[in-house]
């Protein structure tokens, strides 16, 4: 309901207008119980990249590296290093989570 009530798409004079709530749907073609389906899933989806990407560290070999890397100023790489680690940690759970599923191909809809 939160994430909802703060889309612009549905605010009028800065705050959420249920008119324009149930306009905006209407159009769409949309029911508001299939928006408010996606609305969710799109959190759980966020919320699970968050777990991921915050259950990421850096090694201490890793901080050294980056020592090495920018003598002068580490601090500025390790941002960085962790930023791409998190992103490449995403990315190997999103394969995984591909491998794992099965995905039924109805030749019929094709």
């Amino acid at each position: 309901k939160n994430s909802i009530i703060r889309l612009p798409g549905f605010q009028k004079e800065g705050k959420f207008d249920p008119e324009l709530y149930r306009r905006v749907l209407v159009f769409e073609k949309l029911p508001p119980t299939q928006f408010e389906r996606q609305q969710r899933m799109e959190l759980l989806i966020e919320k699970a990249k968050t777990l991921v990407q915050d259950a990421v560290a850096l090694t201490p070999s890793e901080i050294e590296e980056a020592g090495k890397e920018n003598p002068n100023d580490p601090e500025k790489t390790i941002p960085r290093l962790l930023l791409q680690k998190q992103r490449k940690s995403l990315q190997a759970y999103t394969l995984g989570l591909k491998q794992k599923a099965s995905i039924a191909i109805k030749e019929e809809l094709l």
